[in-house]
């Protein structure tokens, strides 16, 4: 087992190496003429062993399928609107990390943890207002080139903000805050200009 296991892994590394392990058999059993009885017993028992080999090696080569350069995403959509996701996630965790920003706090008056855990929020969002949930425009949204740009760029505000948390970096803080602004802002003048929609609110 250990021995097919890791000729599986040179398979995976050179797909031709099967074929070619194939041709050395095949020439071996035409010079001993195997099939006409000319060879041993146990030289003949080496080279079926050979031939049962290299079976084994093609299906592994064949079941490798496509290899994997990164992680592995899963296509899913959310049971809820990109509006529920927006006010109950997004836009609460953006108006903690304006208020952590405002100049007026000290470094030891901010909540640096909750900081951290809202600027997570934030990136975790990413991936459910890029899919579309529910929401009767959310189809629509997710197609538009400018709404990636959007959601990307809430997500580097969400970064900074991240990052910003664990070195308890004030400067950085005010930064990822003006970014978060510009992409929410952008993208609601863009999308929806009309505030709230499909009746959910967040109250500050």
């Amino acid at each position: 087992m250990v021995l097919l296991g890791s000729t599986c892994l040179l398979i995976h590394i050179n797909k031709g190496f099967s074929s070619t392990l194939y041709g050395i058999y095949r020439d071996e059993c035409k010079s001993k003429k195997f099939y006409t009885g000319a060879i041993k017993h146990g030289e003949r028992m080496k080279l079926l062993s050979g031939f049962v080999v290299i079976a084994l090696l093609a299906g592994c080569e064949f079941s490798q399928g496509p290899v994997s350069s990164g992680r592995v995403n899963i296509p899913f959509t959310p049971d809820i609107s990109i509006n529920e996701v927006m006010v109950a996630q997004i836009d609460h965790a953006s108006h903690f990390i304006w208020d952590a920003a405002n100049p007026d706090n000290q470094v030891d008056e901010i909540n640096w943890q909750e900081v951290e855990h809202h600027a997570i929020q934030l990136i975790a969002s990413r991936s459910a207002i890029s899919m579309g949930g529910t929401g009767v425009n959310d189809a629509m949204w997710i197609a538009q080139s400018s709404w990636r740009e959007y959601v990307n760029l809430m997500n580097q505000g969400g970064l900074l903000a991240l990052r910003s948390a664990r070195e308890q970096d004030v400067a950085g803080l005010a930064r990822a805050g003006d970014i978060l602004i510009e992409s929410c802002e952008s993208c609601h003048q863009q999308y929806k200009p009309s505030i709230p929609t499909e009746g959910f609110t967040h109250p500050h």
